[in-house]
Parts: C-alpha cells; sequence; structure tokens
C-alpha cells in the first residue's frame, strides 16, 4: 500500500476521534442546571479542543499533497 495514502488515512482517522472525544461531553453540559450563559462558556471552553488536532491534521495534509 502507499505510504501517502496510509498516512492520509491515519490522520484522518485521528482527527475524527478527537473530534468524537470533544463533541461527546456537549450534551450533557447542555443539560447542566446552570445559567444559560455559564452553560454556553463551558461549551465553548470544550469545544476549543477541536482547535489543537486540527492544526497538525491540516499541516499533514498539506504535506502530502
Amino acid at each position: 500500500m502507499n505510504e501517502t495514502v496510509l498516512l492520509l488515512f491515519s490522520s484522518l482517522a485521528n482527527l475524527i476521534t478527537d473530534v468524537w472525544l470533544v463533541v461527546i461531553p456537549i450534551p450533557t453540559l447542555y443539560n447542566l442546571k446552570l445559567p444559560f450563559k455559564q452553560r454556553f462558556v463551558l461549551i465553548i471552553l470544550m469545544s476549543l479542543g477541536l482547535v489543537y488536532p486540527s492544526y497538525p491534521a491540516f499541516f499533514e495534509i498539506q504535506r502530502l499533497m
């Protein structure tokens, strides 16, 4: 199998699991008995975790192409 294809699929799998792990707690945070503003801020803070895995994936895809 071509090494580039293998690395691309590996990066994609890592990105999908990272996004999935960030999205899982959002419904729980939304159902907390807190004022809407505090729930919103918590969801935004948890969603910032999406920024980190997206940068390495972006640069890996750029490098492979």
